[in-house]
């Protein structure tokens, strides 16, 4: 029996994505699972997202590579976020890409002077940002299992957009302008001197000890774009962007082998 040989397929460049899982500027070490590799999980909305392209280098290279749809193979690079509990899964299909070698990203616009795209820092794309990937998806075997992943080629960053996460989503602004007299919150209302507790009628009140009291907050502006309009609105933008069919994902091959192992993960996140 001959050894399989790994394949590597038609490259494509990805629908806009959130980012999630990041190890763009250093690779990912020191972890327990750690593979020494550059990587980043790219979210795509199951309403808003053409997955056309991707969906056919896939099933191109599973008829080059193995002689049968891309249904039938034990791995595929496209995972059902509604199975995970994570921010920023449910409702998205998710895929995640590596490389052995540092990942350029690009900007999303050209330079005014060069008239060309320039590369960017890679400490610019956090948890959240919109972007967008160039994929080479290969073909590969454990065992007699049949796979095929997503080799991560570069990056374009597209938008800002709300980050996810634990104490990022926090703006100190709000939450400390309480606290200090004269001080703008994050969306700029400022706040109002503390108020000050009355003092009995015959006797004079003790001084307070610790923290000040709380003060009144001033009315929210009205017409400031709340996170979460700010994501629907990006994401109306990309999909007139991005969207060159009907984004329906019915008939989308996704993954559904459940990890194996002790470690507890697949072997497509392995690769």
């Amino acid at each position: 029996m001959s050894t399989f040989q790994n394949q590597i397929g038609e490259t494509v460049l990805s629908p806009a994505a959130r980012l999630q899982f990041l190890n763009i500027a250093e690779p990912d070490t020191g972890g327990q699972y750690s593979d020494g590799k550059y990587k980043a999980t790219f979210l795509f909305s199951k309403t808003d997202t053409e997955f056309g392209p991707m969906k056919k280098v896939i099933e191109d290279l599973s008829q080059q590579a193995f002689g049968c749809s891309a249904k039938e193979l034990d791995y595929l690079p496209f995972k059902d976020g509604d199975e995970k509990e994570w921010q920023g899964f449910p409702g998205s299909i998710y895929i995640v890409a590596k490389s052995k070698f540092p990942v350029d990203v690009w900007s999303p616009t050209k330079d005014a002077a060069s008239g060309e795209l320039f590369r960017v820092d890679a400490k610019k794309l956090y948890p959240g940002v919109i972007a967008r990937a160039h994929f080479a998806p290969l073909a590969y075997m454990s065992g007699s299992k049949r796979g095929i992943t997503f080799i991560l080629n570069f990056i374009q960053y597209l938008e800002d957009a709300p980050r996810f996460g634990g104490i990022g989503q926090i703006d100190a602004r709000d939450v400390l302008a309480e606290y200090v007299p004269g001080a703008k919150k994050a969306n700029g209302a400022a706040t109002s001197a503390p108020v000050k507790e009355p003092e009995a009628e015959t006797t004079e009140a003790p001084a307070r000890r610790g923290r000040p009291p709380k003060t009144s907050e001033a009315p929210e502006p009205q017409g400031q774009e709340t996170p979460s309009a700010r994501a629907k609105r990006i994401a109306a933008e990309n999909r007139a962007k991005d969207q060159a069919g009907n984004g329906e994902v019915a008939d989308l091959p996704i993954a559904t082998t459940k990890p194996a192992g002790a470690s507890g993960k697949s072997l497509m996140d392995m690769m």
